[in-house]
């Protein structure tokens, strides 16, 4: 069985009921021995290679540890893929029209500016005031192409984003029960008695879904995690969050992760909390899928540890136990392999993956040349509406394929002042700026000096006609 992550989504791994990734040696580099990658992915390994004495090398670390540790400390309380940049990714989705104009302003006020002034250090009289001309054209299309799209492509798609966030006031119905039924196939999650309340058509920001979340209405914007590494990988500070009372000394010489003690010299508990604990589970082609042991679901757990009692690792809510309070199917304790555990914190990595906890959808999907419609099994993402930490909303078959049919739409609608007004402002460009420039500027092209009739062009003008 072929299983994936969800679509436009990096794909985490195919699995196959294959065995757990096992770290079978532990070491204080951050890395296995006997791991086939053995160079781990910290900025010590990739700068330091290179260096000799170290001494700036070791400044420039220790400053880009410290700015990372800032980073996450101040947001340790937050998503930290609710961020500024996922803020600007978004908006930049939503605005592509403007942002591209904008783009291609700087080009045209800053770059090509800049290149045209070195070139007329090199001219002559002629030369400098025909790039003085194209410096002052190549500027004012830019300024105009951003003009454009700000005060009439940009305000017809923000009408259509706006109309689009408020289908209570734009979603055209007859009665309550068709606008229901219109809601619904735009937002299958919606839990269809808070659509409307008291005879109210409720605003999105109003309405739940299913799950009792908030309803949100991109299926793209999911919950992610940092990419787990193994716990023979992280560094001591992040070992020490997960084993506050642990030995840090010797551990270089340590066969496994089980081996680690504590400061009293006695082996070590597991962890009061799974928070940021994965296991990984390899599958075809040496990929791995992570799933967090605090939302990993029963099945996957029970596939993978049969002696495992999976009622006892569930509290009376069925929020997942810390390992400590896991028994085996015989009512001990159940020992959890620690060379079995990964560790996903953001103090160890910038690069970030999809949550799956093992739910999965069916899904057809187009192959090939042929484009012959084959059904694969994939990975259920969650959308970021979870409250206190919790998961969000699972993202079902049935929200990816309304996803994919609205998908052009939404396209079009964003494109469509720029698709009516392409002709106008390109029109309007040719005609109006060089008229400005001339007579509101005063810049023109240089004037072609009138020929001299010299007696030698003049006789080959004359014997030429006479040939003629």
């Amino acid at each position: 069985m072929r299983i994936h992550t969800t679509q436009n989504l990096s794909s985490v791994a195919n699995i196959q009921p294959n065995n757990l990734q096992y770290g079978t040696r532990f070491n204080l580099k951050g890395y296995p021995k006997d791991s086939v990658s053995s160079q781990p992915d910290t900025y010590e390994f990739r700068v330091a290679f290179k260096r000799k004495k170290g001494n700036l090398a070791k400044r420039i670390i220790e400053s880009t540890k410290e700015d990372i540790k800032k980073i996450a400390e101040k947001d340790k309380n937050k998503n930290p893929n609710g961020g500024l940049f996922d803020r600007i990714l978004r908006g930049t989705e939503k605005h592509e029209v403007f942002i591209t104009a904008a783009i291609a302003a700087v080009l045209c006020c800053v770059a090509r500016p800049v290149t045209l002034i070195i070139m007329s250090l090199f001219g002559d009289e002629k030369d400098k005031q025909n790039y003085k001309y194209q410096i002052a054209h190549s500027m004012s299309s830019g300024v105009f192409g951003l003009i454009f799209p700000f005060f009439f492509i940009n305000p017809l798609a923000h009408g259509y984003n706006y109309a689009k966030a408020h289908p209570e006031k734009f979603l055209k119905a007859k009665n309550d029960e068709e606008y229901v039924k219109k809601f619904l196939d735009r937002y299958p999650q919606a839990d269809r008695k808070t659509i409307i309340k008291d005879g109210v058509r409720q605003s999105l920001e109003n309405i739940k879904d299913t799950s009792g979340n908030n309803l949100m209405g991109e299926i793209k914007n999911v919950m992610m995690i940092p990419l787990p590494k193994h716990i023979s990988e992280i560094s001591d500070e992040t070992l020490q969050k997960i084993f506050p009372e642990v030995q840090l000394a010797g551990r270089e010489n340590l066969e496994t992760a089980n081996e680690l003690i504590d400061k009293a010299g006695n082996k070590i508990n597991y962890p009061k909390t799974l928070d940021g604990l994965c296991i990984a589970i390899e599958g075809e082609k040496d990929k791995v899928d992570y799933f967090p042991l605090k939302y990993i679901k029963d099945s996957v757990l029970k596939e993978y540890f049969p002696d495992l009692d999976i009622t006892s690792t569930l509290d009376s809510n069925k929020k997942r136990l810390n390992l400590n309070e896991w028994k085996n199917l015989r009512g001990e304790k159940f020992e959890f392999d620690k060379d079995f555990l990964y560790v996903s914190d953001w103090n160890e990595t910038m690069k970030e993956i999809p949550l799956i906890t093992g739910l999965t959808r069916k899904d057809m999907v187009k192959e090939g040349l042929t484009k012959k419609k084959k059904e694969e099994i994939k990975y259920v993402t969650y959308q970021k509406n979870g409250k206190d930490g919790e998961l969000g909303t699972a993202i079902t078959q049935e929200m990816v394929n309304q996803a994919r049919a609205s998908e052009v739409q939404d396209k079009l609608g964003g494109w469509l002042g720029d698709i009516v007004l392409a002709y106008p402002r390109a029109t309007l460009t040719i005609v109006l700026i060089p008229f400005i420039l001339k007579h509101i500027l005063h810049v023109e092209k240089a004037k072609k000096e009138p020929e001299v009739a010299t007696p030698a062009k003049v006789e080959n003008e004359i014997s030429g006609k006479a040939v003629a």
